[in-house]
């Protein structure tokens, strides 16, 4: 009998059938995320009710020497939700309850696997939100986003999603439930554990629940989308914006490459009437009179001022569509990457003149949040290519992007994590030093190696 076998039957034997799941199908479903780099090859899915699911789920698997993959709604881009090598798959979907907001101490308990854009609702009739917001909010889930400190279009305003995590509910690999921090906005008794998991991509313990900093929502907004010639006029654009004091939302660039796919996909016409190499759509909250010279400085080929709410979406769907377009050509080679917002011209300029010409066969598809430095670069075949030509040539492509990326000092990694598609490159950011600590904490956290075993750093063998 396999461990596998031998597991399954004590699933079967411990949990009714509605917490579980052997059927082909969810199986796949369930044991991937959308990076799909490899077939899914789970043994189970797992669906807890409750922490006690949980717990028990856990102490099972560690009993059998099982491995465990953490999963939420499986809009990872670097494999953290992968299920390759027989593990079970711990779905934590139907965990999903948002409880009350308080309106007072402005939180709100949720448990990890209720999906961003129902928290949005949930704290929106209370004038309040929860700032983390990116296009896949309707499927996500925030035990998720904590996960990979997820960051998306309002990092520029309220930072990433470890700004808006008071307190923690998480099991550990002995089956230990911990209740971090709760609500206290002080804290100061030594190290905050909370900011260990937040990040950890299911590595150290499998996040349940959490109690969410909520903000006020914002006062109306203006939204623009300029077209512009060059990277510099996009940075002249910020750089007067900053100075004048504007109070951005939103600092987005995208390529015309970008748009041109955005475009033919969703059959839209481009929302400008002059076509430009680069796209900016920002949104800032408050006082325009910043943005009164910028259609004037060089560099502007043209631009559009949203009037309705209906025309805001309009734009923003050029921006949000992007990877799924891209995806919808071919199953692309990503790049998250981020540098100093200062460096972001420089950075692009050097890309500009290095790739292209190093890689004439591929098809270049950049944009980003240029106001916290975080770009993303998807690339294509210009034409079909055998799938081991194209293997060859994404390795070959990452490793140029991670030495450009290293020799600026920055991450490969801006917001979607490691897991196992970032893992090879990992040491083009951090230190042999700062791997060897992470891979430490995995061993303190998860001696038996069986949360998430491969995703980030190798861990001790089990």
């Amino acid at each position: 009998m396999t461990k596998q076998s031998g597991f399954l039957e004590a699933l079967k034997a411990n949990f009714p059938a509605h917490l579980w799941s052997t059927e082909l199908g969810e199986l796949k479903h369930y044991g991937q995320d959308w990076t799909y780099p490899e077939k899914p090859n789970p043994c189970a899915v797992f669906f807890p009710r409750g922490v006690e699911n949980v717990v028990a789920l856990v102490k099972l698997a560690a009993q059998h020497k099982i491995a465990i993959v953490p999963s939420g709604g499986r809009t990872g881009l670097s494999g953290g939700a992968c299920a390759l090598n027989g593990e079970v798959v711990l779905s934590l979907t139907k965990m999903n309850k948002i409880s009350a907001v308080d309106v007072v101490s402005r939180t709100v308990h949720v448990e990890a696997g209720a999906i961003t854009e129902a928290v949005h609702e949930a704290t929106k009739e209370h004038g309040l939100m929860w700032p983390v917001d990116f296009a896949s909010k309707g499927s996500s889930t925030v035990g998720g986003n904590i996960a990979t400190n997820a960051g998306g279009i309002n990092v520029i305003k309220y930072g990433n999603t470890r700004h808006w995590v008071l307190g923690l509910e998480v099991v550990l690999a002995n089956g230990e439930f911990l209740q971090l921090n709760g609500k206290l906005e002080k804290n100061n008794s030594g190290p905050d554990l909370k900011e260990l998991f937040i990040g950890s991509e299911g590595i150290l313990g499998i996040i349940t629940g959490a109690i969410l900093k909520l903000a006020p929502l914002p006062a109306a907004k203006t939204t623009v989308l300029l077209g512009v010639s060059d990277v510099s006029a996009v940075h002249r654009i910020f750089k007067h914006g900053r100075e004048s004091g504007a109070n951005f939302h939103a600092f987005e660039l995208f390529s015309a490459s970008c748009m041109e796919i955005v475009s033919h996909f969703s059959k839209v016409p481009n929302p400008l009437s002059t076509p430009a190499p680069w796209y900016l759509l920002t949104e800032w909250e408050g006082e325009s009179a910043w943005f009164d010279p910028v259609l004037e400085m060089k560099g502007v080929v043209d631009g559009r001022m949203a009037q309705s709410s209906e025309e805001t979406k309009m734009i923003w769907a050029f921006r949000e569509r992007i990877a799924e377009s891209v995806s919808l050509r071919q199953n692309p080679n990503k790049n998250d990457i981020s540098v100093a917002v200062d460096q972001v011209p420089e950075f692009l300029t050097t890309f500009g003149k290095t790739l292209p010409a190093r890689f004439p066969r591929v098809d270049f598809f950049l944009y980003g949040h240029l106001g916290d430095g975080n770009l993303h670069l998807n690339t294509l075949p210009k034409e079909k290519v055998p799938p081991s030509e194209w293997a060859a040539m994404q390795l070959e492509l990452n490793v140029a992007v991670a030495e450009i990326t290293r020799d600026f000092h920055g991450s490969i990694s801006g917001e979607h994590g490691v897991g196992i598609i970032k893992k090879p490159y990992l040491e083009y950011c951090l230190s042999k030093g700062e791997i060897d600590l992470i891979r430490g904490l995995k061993g303190v956290f998860d001696p038996g190696n069986i949360l998430n075993p491969g995703k980030v750093v190798d861990g001790p063998r089990a």
